[in-house]
């Protein structure tokens, strides 16, 4: 049988880097230890299913959630999960895989024992555990089905054991059923027998520890031309798999092309193609003459080059393969084989893991080969894509380059299904040398006639009882159907939850007791017959009581957003303008004990009105009844015609994003180098977001823009589906203006994550964006009904992340109004009213379970933070939001002169995992809501709980004006003036002032400074009672009151 080598002379399947399961640990932590491990493995006819139950140990001190990430065999498929919980292990159950994740989160910020197991993508699988606690154990067990692997007349199974002697204890059972032939089997210790035992074989063993252990493989020799398998399940439904071995072409008949395509995948998952470069080698030596396009790809199409390949040699395309670097995501849609090249086939070097987008490369009519060399790729990607093109998949771990060769030259088209008869749903395939039919009996027997004229009969007497082909067949209907109709269909998940079968949109779910499961409407599973009779009872009691609590969100955030108006209405107080903040030498104590800062270039911290302990946020405003006021339709037109923008406008200055790091100190310091010597560092740092991260923002900092896309893009291929590095990769996306790619990763965030309105926020503000330099009116549409979604909705996690979304939908509806385009119907009235600011500040962060605070020091010394909500001039910061993402807001509508500086500060982590660096993303509006509103937005990274950064300041200059003010009319100002009147009265005849100054005459008093239209100024000083007022015109003050 062709298994390929792998180390030490193994036979290896999947490839030389394969180990025993292991549990990611967090950084700074020791490793969770794999203790011991129990292997079932039932051989039925030609498809394996393997039970494998871990026992892992937590050597630390404190508790941990665990990830255990795994990679199964071509077509493999999980259809049985299993958690410790109290001494029992208990089943999982389907659920759709985003409801799962939801569920997951939920039950771990209580603190409670739920369980896990999803596909990623592909052939990788992970299961999350929490919690494993402080130097105590967690069992988990998992169950698949997989093909045995095929080649001419021998089939075998193989499971890599050789690191099984680290453990204390493994046990091995293996069963071989309804097989035409007497299995081997070898590898364990040397203690491996096969006993024939009721119509079966058995083979049991116990591992030492200590003691070498070689991989276990199974072998099926001498198999029949052909093997029919045929099984019912427990619900009457049968199932069979017809596996014929295809006659062989002639020498004569190997196929010689004139001219083939090769497409590249240079990708940053690809960095090791020795098997590739080797395939080729031996395919050109036979085919020996011919032309070759290779066209190039990752995140973009790279380069087409073409060579000609003389007697066989190639040693400058293999040279050119060879020194392709391998960076960036994998975008297939980037990939078009149907243009003016006449090749005669394809060959798609990949591993078939799209990270970009879900979309299919255009293919045509020419034959496509799919050609892999990864241990983690994505088989029903590739083999959809061969065999819709009537080419096939060949995996290079399992078949050597002889035979890979032999594949291609000596191809023959799989055979078409005629006719069917008492059949339905059918599979046809190679494997191998072997016809594979796949399918479904609809009555006591059925026949299949192929396109070769040969007509193969199946009958139900021959079944004998199982689940193994209906899974390994839902398996494959549904991994066609991901790609079809993508992962989250209704026909999917019905599918996986008949049939008991994880797909990427599906997963497996433990829960602990029946509250969990009434509370998420998931039914437990029928090991737990007790608990799914409970459940039936109360579940749609359950329902009518979740419906009732909603009911009443509306009139709550309309309550809320009369507040937030009320507070725009307000004329809050001046205050004097104050000395900086005092300093003084401090260390920063435990950063989940105490709050304290530190300028970005000075090593003292603030000493001001910093909050070192929690407390609940309290109400800004005094409670008010749920208002009726409607937005007047001409309200917009109106607040624009009365705005004069003012030649002088308030200046935003954000602090350079510069990291220092040894890679970038590097890279800066090899000018026209920069991407070599990226490169050089890349295999050192591949684990590190932060370096993918800092080296794009270098390279699209000096204008290499391309290569800082790809860099960027790498960030996708870290994890397939983690949402902080998808969120922190869209940030950047929008923050260079690739707003069509950030907006696509957006769509995706929210598909994965539809139960957190940053989701929706995120997304919609990009769609705005894009809307305003596009004017595509499907943009504004779905961005404003995006935020009102997050309005209308209650999200428990975040409170009053309503009227932070609130504020930014009615800036869509007034930009949509000046563009004649109206707000949906459906809006409610009392939500829309536009509030426009002088000052808006929205921080957002990509982690869960991780606070970050918005902190605004005012020109008057004030600090408006979480601790302190309102600051006398009316600055005002939103809700505190401690379990991850954000955003929080600072909004001032009359700012006084003077700078306010910003400062993110990263408080602590909840997370029981790899609590590392966090990406912050920044907005800076200045006249927000009006028609010379800027923005500038900032990215940054905070290292560790503690870290704190001076994002930037925004300075109103003194002689400001703005029309959000009242207008002063002079002769009725001078005469009303008296002595001794409070500020009070003062500003309820006048308004609020332009400035606030101390005067120089007495240190106790402040000056409220008012610009008036012909650029004369009127002073009144306060000490606290009105002093003097002068009016000040061309360099001279004239008393007014004195």
């Amino acid at each position: 049988m062709d298994f390929v080598t792998g180390e030490g002379g193994r036979k290896n399947q999947f490839g030389v880097h394969d180990r025993l399961p292991s549990m990611n640990s967090p950084h700074g932590e020791l490793p969770i230890q794999l203790t011991s491990l129990d292997i079932k493995v039932t051989v039925s006819g030609l498809f394996a299913q393997t039970t494998q139950t871990m026992c892992f140990h937590n050597p630390n001190s404190r508790v941990l959630e665990g990830e255990l990430t795994f990679p199964l065999p071509d077509n493999g498929v999980v259809c049985g999960y299993a958690l410790d919980i109290d001494g029992r292990m208990l089943d999982g159950v389907i659920v759709a895989k985003k409801e799962a994740r939801q569920i997951l989160e939920v039950e771990i910020r209580k603190g409670i024992d739920p369980g896990l197991v999803e596909q990623s993508q592909g052939n990788v699988y992970r299961t999350r555990v929490y919690p494993i606690p402080a130097r105590g154990t967690r069992t988990v067990s998992i169950t698949y089905t997989s093909e045995l692997n095929l080649s001419g007349n021998e089939a075998g199974y193989y499971l890599p054991l050789q690191h099984a002697q680290d453990l204390d204890a493994v046990s091995l059972r293996i069963e071989v059923r309804q097989t035409p032939v007497v299995p081997t089997i070898s590898g364990g210790q040397g203690n491996m027998n096969l006993t024939h035992w009721q119509n079966m074989w058995v083979a049991e063993a116990r591992l030492t520890r200590g003691v070498p252990t070689d991989d276990l493989l199974i072998r099926l020799p001498d198999l029949p031309d052909r093997v029919d398998m045929v099984e019912t399940t427990g619900e009457g439904e049968t199932f069979f798999c017809i596996s014929e071995l295809m006659k062989q072409h002639s020498p004569e008949q190997a196929w010689r092309p004139n001219k083939i395509g090769i497409a590249w995948d240079a990708s940053g998952s690809r960095t090791d193609t020795s098997r590739d470069l080797e395939f080729l080698q031996v395919l050109f030596s036979r085919w020996r003459n011919l032309a070759v396009e290779v066209r190039v790809f990752s995140n973009r199409l790279d380069n087409i080059t073409t060579f000609c390949v003389g007697d066989g040699q190639a040693e400058e395309l293999y040279r050119y393969l060879q020194e392709l670097p391998s960076d960036g995501a994998t975008d297939f849609s980037q990939l078009d084989l149907t243009d003016t090249w006449d090749a005669e086939a394809w060959l798609l070097f990949t591993d078939g893991m799209a990270t970009v987008n879900d979309r299919l490369p255009r293919i045509g009519g020419t034959r496509v080969f799919t050609c892999t060399s990864q241990v983690r790729n994505n088989p029903a990607f590739l083999r959809y894509l061969a065999e819709r093109s009537g080419g096939t998949c060949i995996n290079l771990l399992q078949t050597g380059a002889d035979k890979a060769a032999a594949m291609v030259i000596h191809f023959q088209a799989v055979p078409a299904n005629a006719a069917i008869d008492g059949c339905a749903n059918i599979s046809t395939f190679l494997q191998g040398d072997r016809l594979v039919i796949l399918g479904q009996l609809t009555g006591w027997s059925g026949t299949v006639t192929l396109s070769t004229g040969e007509n193969i009969t199946i009958n139900a007497a021959q079944a004998n009882q199982g689940e193994v082909i209906a899974r390994q067949w839902a398996g494959r209907h549904i991994q066609n159907l991901s790609i079809l109709q993508g992962s989250q269909s209704e026909e999917i998940l019905t599918l996986a939850r008949k049939y008991g079968v994880v797909s990427t949109g599906t997963s497996l779910l433990v829960l602990e007791n029946i509250d969990q499961y009434l509370e998420y409407g998931v039914e437990p599973p029928a090991s737990r017959p007790e608990m799914l009779a409970a459940y039936r009872s109360h579940h749609e009691i359950r329902e009518k009581e979740i419906k009732v609590l909603s009911s009443g969100h509306l009139e709550v955030i309309v309550a809320l957003w009369q507040k937030r108006v009320e507070w725009w209405k307000k004329e809050y107080k001046p205050v004097s303008p104050q000395p900086g903040p005092r300093r003084r030498s401090a260390t920063v104590e435990s950063p989940m004990t105490q709050r304290s800062f530190s300028a970005a270039t000075e090593a003292d911290v603030f000493e001001s009105d910093i909050c070192f302990s929690r407390s609940e946020p309290f109400d800004v405003f005094e409670s008010c009844a749920p208002s009726s006021f409607q937005a007047d339709e001409d309200e917009w037109s109106a607040y624009e015609q009365d705005f004069v923008p003012q030649p002088q406008r308030p200046s935003t200055t954000l602090m350079a994003w510069s990291p220092d790091t040894p890679y970038l100190e590097r890279i800066r310091s090899t000018p026209g180098e920069g991407y070599r010597q990226y490169l050089r560092q890349r295999q050192e740092y591949a684990a590190s977001p932060a370096f993918f991260f800092d080296c794009a923002d270098h390279f699209l900092g000096t204008g290499e823009r391309e290569i800082g896309l790809r860099v960027l893009s790498n960030l996708l291929e870290m994890d397939l589906e983690e949402v902080s590095l998808m969120r922190m990769y869209a940030w950047r996306l929008q923050q260079a203006g690739e707003l069509d790619q950030a907006i696509e990763v957006f769509e995706r965030i929210l598909t994965l994550r539809d139960d957190e309105p940053q989701s929706y926020r995120d997304l919609a503000l990009a769609l705005g964006e894009r809307w305003q330099a596009t004017a595509a009116g499907d943009d504004i549409l779905r961005a404003m009904d995006l935020l009102y979604t997050v309005a209308r909705q209650p999200w428990e996690r975040f409170p009053e992340i309503e009227i932070i979304a609130l504020m930014e939908l009615n800036r869509l509806i007034r930009l949509a109004n000046l563009a004649g385009i109206a707000p949906p119907a459906h809006f409610d009235r009392r939500l829309i009213k536009v509030l426009d600011l002088d000052i808006r500040i929205s921080m957002s962060w990509d982690a869960d379970l991780t606070d970050i605070d918005l902190h605004v020091f005012e020109p008057a010394g004030e600090h408006a933070s979480y601790a302190h909500q309102l600051t006398a001039i009316g600055g005002l910061v939103s809700r505190d939001f401690r379990d991850g993402y954000g955003p929080e807001e600072y909004v001032l509508r009359w700012a006084v002169p003077g700078a306010y500086q910003i400062k993110a500060h990263y408080y602590g982590s909840q997370q029981q995992t790899l609590c590392g660096p966090c990406t912050v993303t920044v907005n800076v509006f200045t006249n927000y809501c009006r028609p010379d509103e800027q923005r500038q937005v900032m990215t940054l990274r905070l290292e560790e709980s503690g870290a704190d950064f001076l994002v930037g300041e925004v300075v109103i200059k003194g002689d400001r004006t703005s029309s959000s003010r009242k207008r002063l009319s002079l002769p009725d100002t001078l005469h009303r003036l008296r002595k001794g009147m409070t500020v009070d009265q003062i500003m309820e005849m006048i308004g609020q002032p332009h400035k606030v100054e101390s005067a120089e005459e007495e240190s106790d008093s402040m000056v409220l400074v008012y610009c008036l239209p012909d650029r004369s100024e009127l002073k009144i000083a306060l000490g606290p009672e009105l002093l003097w007022a002068r009016l000040a015109m061309a360099g001279a003050e004239v008393e007014i009151v004195a």
